[in-house]
């Protein structure tokens, strides 16, 4: 076979052509933009609520009985008898304690039979009288010192019974401050008794509650000695002046205390109701956006975020919201931009019961944002402290 430079040459060139060709195909490849995937952001999600939102007020106050009263004797005297026990439970009647009385029963035995002695001249004088042996000024005189004596009589007897000091109510008696053979002045106190079968609460509220507070109004309750536990009462009085100090209101309240568990001088927290929100939307505090014309939430639809415009009427509970529904006054769309450089059009959505929102990680997210959604766990805020003591929402 015979060797042809020319068929060879044409052959080079070829070949160093399709190299070329080759080498500008590759580069114009990756020369091109890759299509990027498009972000997830991943957040909780919840459902609007629609409900009746109970409006309370806190307050800190003190308890005490309902009733308390110092047993003090009203006539000097030396004790001569206690007949109770330290925080005994007593009935109404009962004798707590018995001073020297002898002086005093003496003098009512004299007053006795002076008084028996004119009653018997009294009689003898009507009878004299219709005989004419006696006059009837003799008849009428007699019948004053009888009622004379009768009134002293009355008198002493009543020395004589406050000697004797009794329990004024149903309750428990406090530690005594007198033991026997003590003398007893006039006013010494000997022992407190309470009734501690119903308590009374006393709080202050700021004046700006003052158009909302009303007597019959419930309150709920809890002390420093047990702060697990909750009590039931009303309010029974509302202080009518201010206390011009502090610029607030005394508020009393009743609360039942059939185990005897409250005492007088206990530290109190109070939460009253003053009305509610009847039929509201309520959303979690986190879910809010903030923007500087108004605030909204994003809603879920098809796994993308939609904003929704909303208005804050109220935050409840340090972990809620109530919100109300926005409507836009201009456009009937709302235009959204992906994370992918795609764009496009939703319809307008509006906040409404049942609505699947974004609860955690709203400030991450965008209109059109691609979203993987997770339960939304609310945090058990406690009342008394306002901190949250677990669970998991905590707000971005």
């Amino acid at each position: 076979m015979k060797f042809n430079p020319q068929s060879s040459k044409r052959s080079s060139i070829k070949l160093l052509s399709l190299a070329v060709l080759s080498a500008m195909t590759m580069a114009c490849s990756d020369d091109a933009p890759k299509k990027q995937p498009e972000r997830v952001v991943t957040v909780t999600s919840t459902k609007v609520e629609r409900e009746t939102i109970v409006r309370t007020v806190p307050g800190v106050g003190s308890l005490r009985a309902i009733e308390i009263s110092t047993m003090a004797p009203e006539v000097a005297g030396n004790v001569i008898g206690r007949y109770f026990e330290d925080g005994q439970r007593v009935e109404r009647g009962d004798i707590l304690y018995t001073l020297d009385r002898r002086t005093q029963e003496a003098q009512l035995d004299v007053l006795q039979a002076q008084y028996e002695e004119q009653e018997w001249i009294w009689g003898r004088m009507k009878i004299l009288a219709e005989t004419q042996a006696a006059s009837e000024a003799e008849v009428v005189e007699a019948a004053y010192t009888l009622e004379s004596l009768k009134a002293q009589v009355a008198e002493q007897q009543s020395i004589v019974d406050k000697l004797t000091i009794r329990c004024p109510f149903k309750g428990r008696v406090a530690i005594h401050k007198i033991d026997v053979g003590t003398y007893a002045n006039v006013g010494d106190e000997l022992v407190k008794v309470v009734n501690d079968s119903v308590m009374l609460v006393d709080y202050e509220l700021a004046t700006m509650w003052l158009p909302l507070l009303k007597v019959g109004q419930s309150i709920e309750m809890s002390t420093d000695s047990d702060p697990g536990r909750s009590y039931s009462g009303r309010v029974t009085a509302i202080n009518p002046f201010v206390n011009d100090s502090t610029r607030s209101v005394l508020v009393r309240a009743q609360v039942p205390n059939p185990e005897y568990a409250l005492r007088s001088g206990l530290y109190a927290y109070v939460t009253q109701t003053i009305g509610s929100y009847p039929d509201v939307l309520v959303v979690p505090q986190a879910s809010l956006v903030y923007t500087t014309t108004n605030e909204l939430v994003y809603a879920v639809v098809d796994g993308r975020a939609v904003s929704v415009p909303v208005e804050l009427v109220r935050k409840i509970d340090d972990a809620r919201a109530i919100v109300r529904p926005v409507v836009a006054s201009s456009s009937t769309g709302t235009s959204t931009s992906n994370t992918n450089g795609t764009s496009g059009s939703t319809k307008q959505v509006v906040i409404k019961a049942g609505l699947e929102i974004v609860a955690e990680g709203a400030l991450k997210i965008r209109p059109g944002s691609k979203l993987k959604t997770m339960p939304y766990v609310p945090a058990d805020v406690s009342v008394v402290t306002g901190l949250p003591s677990g669970g998991s929402a905590g707000g971005n």
